[in-house]
């Protein structure tokens, strides 16, 4: 099993595009990019929550943020 990581909203230090190159082996890739533009895409766009994902792009949560939220939506508090 791998997991590639997130394009949209890596948890993670150093802010990027995490993804994966599978061939005869597996490479995991850190890809940077224009987040303040990406952000403004969104912000421009139907999507419901648009401004907390347009917010995290620019500034990601890390894992000490995240994990908090994740266990709780797991119901694990």
């Amino acid at each position: 099993m791998v997991n590639a990581g997130s394009v949209g909203m890596p948890y993670a230090r150093r802010p990027g595009a995490y993804w994966v190159l599978i061939g005869p082996d597996v490479e995991l890739r850190r890809t940077t990019n224009d987040f303040r533009a990406a952000a403004e895409s969104v912000r421009r766009t139907q999507y419901p929550e648009r401004e907390d994902f347009a917010k995290h792009l620019v500034r990601p949560l890390v894992p000490e943020e995240a994990i908090p939220t994740f266990e709780r939506m797991a119901g694990r508090d």
